[in-house]
């Protein structure tokens, strides 16, 4: 009954591929169109039989025929690759920021769930290295125009391993072995009674024998027998191009479609490895048309031009062990096209939430219930009607195939036209000696002048053929790169560069605002999949997570410090959207210009001076300069303060018996002359405005109370010093001091080590180290 479940099951993912088969066929040929250009294989000739571009050195092959087009040359300037660098590039400069909210704000659980969410968040991007993610992603935009997320939850040794005692059954005694004395009943241990030196009960003295001995009892109890070694797991997200998924065609979004079916090709001897029960049915078998002619299209991408491996006796080397793997997941509303009811039920009952069928070939590998929302997130980010949408980089194929062909023709005019044949009097000029003859500067070529009486002129012996270049072919070439501009959006300001007939900043700037508002359209529906795919990452972490997970993160003061993931924290419901103000990515050299705009105008000038004197803006300045060997003492101070405020939190202050500070005595102290007290305690502020201040106060009200204490006794210390300055000053005026001399001020040397008088002064005997 179990074959005949697979085995419909199996039919229903191939009806459903079908489906798809009449759309797909021409957008699979227009994908692999744009995965050829992207390799710069631009010169392509398409055979529908073979399904597969080839070259035309391989097209004469095949036919065995000259090339079409007669051995023109073929150049190739690929800006299809180079604007789709740039645009790849400007959406993956900066990952998009989500913001996990609770569904409730007056329940505690959802609360605690959205805070525990970032952190998440934060632990899944740094394993599955987001920025590579982001890049993957552009470029499916730019090539396929859809692409999918799959989050699974991954055990592998690469992730680590732990260690986890091994349990056994043993048999032990639960009571020692004792004597039972027949007068009183009284149970004695047997070391007591042997241990006395005379088998007599303790406690009447009754004779005791060995018919009085009882063995104690022994009971079947779990212990640990040593260790084993396991993987450790961790959430895994994977991006699929089209090229991979199928879903129905007139979806135009995720919970439109009934299916959705990855396909990829995978090495016989790993499949066989993740099924070791079906390892013998594991073997290469063709599958339907659909599924042969995408094989190949697939199979091309790893290879060149026709490079799939195909021939008469099959794939070869290295593709013939490659077998077609697909995981295919059903909606529960998608048994409904099976006729057979009894079937239908059944899998209706079993699978209620829908399903996943792992298919080799034609062998049905396994059926797993599992939703299909719960790890699968689709992005189609261009406007359109149903799945299949036109990539960003369409636009660009016919333009750079109009290019092509007028680079083509510039190379043949300067190759075969630019130095055009010399013609001359044979009668004069000896051919055979100038054959093979280089033309070099300051040579000298004879020639005769008279012949029969007559005088000839030397421009009556030779003869130059003038060809001239159209205008009208480069100013093509100009019009077709801004038109490959202009369709495509990738504007040289995009990437920083300059533009024909713009030379004023606010002009550039407008053509930057063009550009940005076209893919802002893009960065939009790219926003909305990441935050949509950063919650099925987090839920899957609930799923699968069965302890507490610690997070390694570095702290302002640059130091490393563990934060921990609480499995009780994950009880409430969240969900997940873009942050606001997350705009377009902007490139860190926009960023400088507009620094540099802004540091034009005098008003904002001096603004902007006062924001990066502030300490939490010196790591900017810092970069914004481009020195990083520049020392900033504000930043020092800064992350010294940080590291005091982290060892702050983790002890208690003491009371201050003079009550000056009502905090008390901070556990790190304040060094009064040589803090920056105004920049540490700034510090301070900052982060109790931040959220880890406000959540000391509330979850350590010990360390706050630290930190509170050493922010006050800062405070103290600029005011002592500032009391101190202010009071030497006085008296200086006053006349009650002689103004300060490097032979007055205790702590200084003087050349000679003696006053002027040649006798040490008092305030010199008195003189302590500065440090003091």
């Amino acid at each position: 009954k179990q074959k005949k479940i697979e085995r419909r099951l199996v039919e229903l993912v191939n009806k459903f591929e079908q489906e798809t088969d009449i759309v797909r066929k021409w957008n699979v040929r227009r994908y692999l169109e744009a995965e050829q250009f992207w390799k710069g294989n631009q010169d392509l000739i398409w055979n529908n039989t073979a399904f597969n571009y080839f070259s035309p050195e391989q097209w004469s092959q095949m036919q065995g025929q000259a090339e079409p087009g007669g051995g023109r040359r073929r150049y190739i300037t690929n800006y299809f690759q180079r604007f789709g660098l740039s645009v790849i590039a400007a959406c993956a400069e900066r990952r998009p920021k989500v913001r996990f909210m609770p569904k409730s704000a007056w329940r505690e659980e959802d609360l605690a769930t959205a805070k525990a969410a970032s952190d998440i968040c934060d632990l899944i991007e740094s394993n599955n290295k987001l920025k590579l993610l982001a890049i993957r992603e552009a470029y499916l935009g730019w090539t396929q125009g859809m692409w999918g997320g799959y989050v699974r939850y991954l055990v592998d040794k690469k992730f680590g391993t732990h260690k986890e005692p091994i349990m056994e059954m043993s048999t032990v005694k639960v009571e020692d072995d004792y004597f039972e004395c027949p007068q009183c009943h009284a149970k004695t241990p047997e070391e007591a009674v042997v241990g006395s030196g005379q088998l007599a009960c303790p406690q009447c003295s009754t004779p005791l024998d060995q018919a009085d001995f009882h063995e104690g009892e022994t009971a079947e109890v779990p212990v640990v027998s040593g260790s084993k070694t396991y993987p450790d797991g961790q959430e895994v997200i994977s991006i699929y191009g089209a090229l991979n998924l199928k879903v129905m065609p007139q979806a135009n979004s995720q919970d439109e479609t009934l299916y959705l079916v990855c396909v990829e090709e995978k090495h016989r001897a790993a499949l066989r490895a993740a099924f070791p029960e079906k390892a013998k049915e594991i073997d290469f078998s063709e599958g339907s048309a659909e599924d042969t002619y995408e094989r190949r299209a697939r199979l091309q991408l790893f290879g060149g031009v026709g490079g799939q491996g195909r021939t008469t006796s099959g794939y070869t080397m290295p593709f013939s062990s490659l077998l077609t793997y697909k995981r295919a997941w059903l909606r529960p509303e998608a048994f409904w096209d099976i006729d057979d009811e009894e079937v239908r039920d059944e899998l209706l009952a079993k699978l209620p939430d829908g399903a996943r069928i792992d298919i080799a070939g034609k062998v049905c590998l396994r059926v797993t219930p599992e939703d299909m929302d719960t790890c699968w997130c689709l992005c189609m980010p261009m406007p359109g009607q149903g799945a299949y949408r036109e990539p960003w980089g369409w636009s660009c194929l016919d333009s750079q195939k109009q290019f092509n062909n007028v680079d083509n023709l510039i190379a043949e005019y300067m190759e075969r036209a630019a130095f055009t044949p010399i013609a001359f009097n044979s009668e004069l000029v000896n051919g055979e000696a100038l054959q093979g003859k280089i033309a070099e500067p300051g040579s000298f070529i004879p020639v005769k002048l008279e012949k029969g009486g007559r005088q000839y002129k030397l421009d009556e012996l030779f003869h130059e053929f003038k060809s001239t270049m159209s205008e009208n072919v480069m100013s093509r070439r100009k019009d077709m790169v801004e038109a490959m501009q202009s369709v495509s959006g990738a504007q040289p300001a995009l990437w920083g560069g300059g533009i024909q007939h713009i030379d004023t900043a606010s002009g550039y700037q407008q053509a930057l605002n063009q550009t940005l508002g076209q893919y802002m359209l893009l960065w939009a529906a790219v926003t909305e999949f990441h935050s949509s795919l950063m919650l099925l990452a987090v839920e899957c972490f609930r799923r699968n997570r069965d302890q507490d997970t610690d997070l390694t993160v570095v702290e302002k003061s640059g130091e490393f410090a563990a934060k921990y993931i609480r499995l009780d924290q994950l009880k409430g419901n969240i969900l997940a959207e873009p942050e606001a103000d997350d705009g377009f990515p902007s490139t860190w050299s926009e960023t400088v210009d507009r620094l540099v705009g802004l540091a034009k105008n005098p008003q904002i000038a001096e603004q902007l001076q006062q924001l990066f004197a502030l300490p939490s803006n010196a790591p900017l300045a810092r970069r914004f300069i481009g020195i990083p060997e520049l020392v900033f003492p504000l930043e020092q101070s800064r992350e010294k303060q940080w590291r005091e405020i982290d060892a702050l939190l983790d002890g208690q202050s003491t009371p201050d018996p003079l009550n000056l500070n009502p905090y008390g005595i901070p556990s790190q102290p304040v060094h009064i002359w040589t803090d920056n007290h105004e920049v540490e305690m700034a510090t301070i502020q900052e982060w109790c405005d931040d959220d880890k201040g406000i959540t000391a106060s509330k979850e350590n009200p010990l360390g706050f109370n630290n930190v509170m204490a050493h922010f006050l006794a800062h405070k103290i210390g600029q005011i002592t010093v500032q009391a101190q300055v202010q009071k030497l000053g006085m008296e200086i005026q006053a006349g009650i001091l002689p103004p300060p001399s490097p032979q007055t001020i205790p702590g200084l040397k003087q050349p000679s080590g003696k006053s002027p008088s040649g006798q040490q002064s008092a305030t010199q005997q008195q003189a302590t180290p500065a440090s003091a």
